[in-house]
């Protein structure tokens, strides 16, 4: 690997650390106050959550697979599930379009990895309220956020491990990783993903 792109890494990890190290002395006080108590807590919680996301993605990426074969399953009721019972669906609104019969060649937990990754970067990346379009039908599954989008000159980068942009939602970007993973998965599978991007938002396009 680049020992650039490891200082990178080692940088956001050790900012991470940092963050959670100084507010964790803060609340150790005994004169600080109910409400700053738990706004402290809430960016320690994010922090712990930004670290958690690179080490996920870190393992996603560099891991082998296993080879497997599998029954296609149906999506409507995987993601169903998944949007009553994932961290990174809620506070979303979603509307959708999806074909009673349509199904990904993927394993469910393969399918749920390539939602969390979606969904996070929607939560991330888009004003409040956050909204996304879903359709699936056919061989093809859109997922439109109501995001910035991205630049025009980075869409083909985007993808690619540790290729990242920042938007003037989320000023800090990450590091490329998760939607590397997800493109991985998909083309393990004999699929293809796709980036549009345009100032009403961002579209992910998966097709087999």
């Amino acid at each position: 690997m680049d020992p650039s792109l490891i200082r990178r890494i080692l940088h956001d990890i050790r900012n991470g650390l940092a963050t959670i190290h100084g507010y964790t002395q803060i609340l150790l006080r005994e004169d600080i106050s109910k409400e700053d108590s738990r706004r402290f807590a809430e960016i320690i919680l994010e922090r712990t959550d930004d670290l958690n996301r690179i080490i996920v993605g870190l393992n996603n990426i560099t891991r082998d697979f296993q080879p497997y074969s599998v029954t296609p399953l149906p999506f409507f009721s995987l993601f169903q599930k998944w949007k009553q019972t994932s961290c990174f669906a809620q506070g979303t609104t979603f509307t959708e379009e999806i074909e009673p019969e349509f199904a990904l060649p993927l394993p469910a937990d393969r399918i749920k990895s390539l939602l969390n990754e979606l969904g996070s970067n929607t939560q991330r990346f888009c004003p409040q309220p956050q909204q996304v379009f879903l359709k699936a039908e056919g061989k093809c599954l859109i997922w439109k956020d109501n995001g910035p989008g991205a630049p025009p000159e980075s869409l083909p980068q985007i993808g690619q491990p540790f290729k990242s942009f920042p938007n003037r939602c989320c000023l800090t970007p990450g590091l490329g990783i998760g939607l590397a993973h997800c493109r991985r998965l998909i083309e393990e599978a004999g699929g293809k993903l796709g980036f549009e991007s345009s100032d009403t938002g961002f579209l992910v396009r998966v097709e087999f």
